[in-house]
């Protein structure tokens, strides 16, 4: 009976094959992110509202510069690992723990940046599956490990947009897609705070983008709304190839619109998508391996 079910959920929901290339390209890639955003500046070796682990774990030792540059380095000698291959059931909850620590420490001064959210829910997924499954994971991971990896960590970035469309609806009663224009009200409140605050000139004016979502309510609705689908979609795309690829690239256009329109910037989503939806390790390996064959051909 127990093989049985896993011939049909095997069959109706086929998992991509991750070749051993493809798979190497990705976790090069997806460490060249996590230390790319690295923190770069020291923050306060304090903690006054404390939140996630800092409510049971004194962080504020990471607040020394000497110490977040030992503990980068060591970091980075956990990646090395990583990217080779080996012992994930014990290197990917490390590099998760490693990653999520300095950003605790950072958000726990009273007020929360997200940004790098994405990358420790990928991280922890990744995570999840080598300590579900250690077999196939402690030397190089061949197979069908290479292949829950990489839907384990669409899952996750996929869930974090579900989230966002679930607050979104939670936090307007629902009216959401009704109101959505009535965030560029939002942005021209928040350049006047940012005016008034400091008097940067910057914020003297209202750009001619938010001018242009105040003037066109209805085209600007339309632009958030589709937005708003892409996120709540793209979840039916894990699992899969070209659906993922697709729904990667709507997304990514539509984080470069909101950075068009809004001057916001999601660098890390934009990277995970790339990684994982997009398949940019995928598509480098296809190459490798048509350039491969071509040289042969000509041997």
């Amino acid at each position: 009976m127990k093989n049985a079910l896993k011939w049909i959920w095997q069959h109706l929901f086929p998992l991509p094959e991750v070749g051993r290339l493809e798979a190497f390209i990705a976790r090069a890639m997806l460490a060249y992110v996590l230390l790319e955003f690295f923190p770069i500046f020291t923050p306060p070796a304090v903690q006054p509202v404390p939140v996630g682990l800092a409510h049971g774990f004194d962080l504020t030792w990471l607040g020394h510069t000497p110490t977040l540059q030992l503990y980068r380095i060591i970091f980075t000698g956990v990646l090395v690992v990583y990217v080779l291959g080996f012992g994930l059931p014990v290197v990917l909850p490390v590099l998760a723990v490693m990653q999520i620590l300095p950003f605790t420490l950072t958000n726990s001064q009273g007020f929360t940046n997200h940004s790098h959210h994405i990358l420790s829910v990928v991280l922890l997924a990744q995570a999840l599956v080598a300590v579900c499954f250690p077999r196939g994971a402690w030397l190089q991971p061949l197979g069908i490990m290479n292949s829950w990896l990489l839907a384990a960590s669409q899952a996750g970035i996929a869930t974090a947009y579900l989230i966002s469309v679930c607050s979104k609806l939670l936090a307007s009663g629902g009216m959401w897609l009704f109101h959505s224009h009535y965030i560029a009200l939002d942005l021209v409140k928040t350049m006047r705070q940012n005016y008034y605050s400091a008097l940067d000139p910057r914020y003297a004016t209202d750009p001619p983008n938010v001018l242009w979502m105040l003037e066109h309510p209805t085209a600007t609705a339309v632009i958030f709304d589709m937005g708003f689908f892409v996120e709540a979609l793209i979840v039916l795309s894990v699992g899969t190839r070209w659906l993922a690829l697709a729904f990667g690239i709507a997304t990514i256009m539509m984080h470069r619109s909101i950075n068009a329109l809004m001057g916001l910037e999601f660098f890390q989503n934009e990277s995970m998508l790339a990684v994982f939806f997009v398949n940019v390790p995928f598509l480098i390996a296809l190459l490798w391996a048509g350039c491969e064959r071509k040289l042969l051909g000509r041997r």
